[in-house]
């Protein structure tokens, strides 16, 4: 063996050794406190580009998923509007037919044909304020579209337009009987409609006497079934995306954190190997550093 005095191979290995630990150990502390394997590009470079990759597939997958609750719930407050009008419309098909009787005397049709106007007019309500952030729901002046994915192709369009085309589209209106809208194919519209009251048409300024039939009423009915389908049917379609969506997301945020996230049982026991190394190697730093002292004694 060499002795010098100007080179301590063995003080450089044994500090080089310490540092290298004491890297290590920061390195781990850091993973510890952050809950991240990586921390900045030296880290893992590869992995960096991979996880920033697979963080705007989450991103765009939460969005997604976002636009289809608020689709839901467009489609759900179409959907319950409907109902209600379903359910006034059943009102008045009630009352006709328990008019259709000629046992009632005029003050009785005119207390049956009061309830019919106040459905109609429930109805009307119903059709001029139902909206969502601010959207005319039941105008059938456009069509909705909501992107279920993160492709453009990923549209569901909810066909709220009628364009004047039989059997499509969500118009609710009482004057109306336009393809379309809840009068298609009627031959009284709804604000029309009396059942035989004449006192009652005087003063609210419908036809007198009997006008529509059980046989309009059975088309609006039908009508509404139309448009309640076609929503149940978007409705069934969100549903499944969200499904889907979720299912995505899921996969995607687990990749990350195989990328991304520290092992923190991996972390600890690694500073705890490096801190045992750490103190070796400063044990033997000072060993190695009073080597050359020994070049004193042989001097002359």
């Amino acid at each position: 063996m060499t002795i010098s005095i100007n080179a301590n191979m063995t003080s450089s290995l044994a500090l080089r050794t310490f540092n290298q630990t004491s890297m290590n150990i920061s390195k781990a502390t850091k993973e510890v406190s952050t809950g991240l394997r990586i921390n900045k590009p030296g880290d893992d470079a590869a992995g960096l580009s991979i996880a920033a990759g697979i963080d705007t597939v989450v991103r765009s997958t939460d969005n997604s998923q976002r636009n289809i609750a608020q689709g839901m719930s467009f489609v759900d407050t179409v959907f319950s509007g409907l109902n209600a009008v379903k359910e006034e419309l059943n009102n008045i098909k009630e009352i006709a037919i328990r008019a259709g009787n000629s046992t009632y005397a005029e003050d009785e049709l005119a207390a049956m044909q009061r309830d019919v106007v106040r459905s109609i007019e429930v109805i009307n309500e119903i059709a001029e304020n139902t909206s969502f952030n601010d959207i005319d729901l039941f105008s059938g002046n456009r069509d909705i579209n909501i992107l279920f994915g993160v492709e453009d192709s990923d549209t569901l369009s909810l066909d709220l337009e009628t364009n004047g085309t039989a059997g499509r589209g969500v118009e609710i209106s009482i004057s109306s009987t336009a393809n379309g809208s809840l009068g298609e194919g009627v031959l009284t519209a709804l604000n029309a409609f009396n059942i035989g009251s004449n006192s009652v048409a005087a003063e609210d300024g419908l036809t007198f006497g009997k006008s529509g039939t059980l046989a309009d009423l059975d088309v609006m009915l039908n009508n509404v079934e139309r448009m309640l389908t076609e929503t149940s049917s978007d409705m069934n379609v969100l549903q499944a995306q969200e499904q889907f969506q979720s299912v995505l997301a899921q996969g995607a945020k687990i990749l990350r954190s195989s990328v991304y996230d520290s092992d923190l049982a991996s972390a600890t026991a690694k500073i705890a190997r490096e801190q045992i190394r750490q103190n070796a190697a400063g044990s033997m730093l000072t060993q190695a550093n009073s080597i050359n002292s020994v070049a004193l004694n042989i001097l002359p």
